[in-house]
């Protein structure tokens, strides 16, 4: 696969996980990279087949955000090795807490970030979400 080719195909995981606006690469250049965040990809051979982000929140905290596997790739570990690496670099980068919002119908996605610890958080103490589809609100608080 050309290096063109695996380019497009990151670029449609993060259009799909919805990291891309009307700009393109716009969103995740200047909200997550520029202002400390992480992007993660993952590949099987040359191509990209899965992608994450950590987000700043504020000092200590990052929200785990952009997560997408292809469809034909998942059920295969990606999503938990993308998550695991969020956290590590998390950790590394001295956060204390992780956030992050999702939808119900979601439940594989649940059910990873549980097993991985990370717990729901109570309706009084959940902030307005930018994302309209988000229902379910969950945190890890790091050691």
């Amino acid at each position: 696969m050309s290096n063109v080719e695996n380019a497009r195909s990151c670029r449609r995981l993060l259009a799909a996980s919805g990291a891309l606006d009307a700009a393109g690469d716009r969103h995740v250049r200047v909200r997550i990279k520029v202002q400390g965040g992480r992007i993660f990809f993952a590949t099987a051979g040359e191509r990209c087949v899965g992608c994450g982000a950590l987000i700043p929140l504020k000092d200590g905290e990052f929200e785990v955000a952009k997560m997408a596997v292809e469809p034909f790739h998942q059920r295969a570990g990606i999503g938990r090795k993308l998550l695991q690496t969020a956290i590590k670099e998390a950790r590394n980068a001295g956060a204390q807490r992780l956030y992050l919002e999702t939808n119900y119908v979601l439940t594989p996605a649940i059910r990873l970030y549980e097993s991985l610890g990370f717990k729901h958080i109570e309706a009084d103490r959940r902030i307005p979400s930018p994302y309209e589809r988000a229902d379910v609100y969950m945190e890890l608080i790091l050691p």
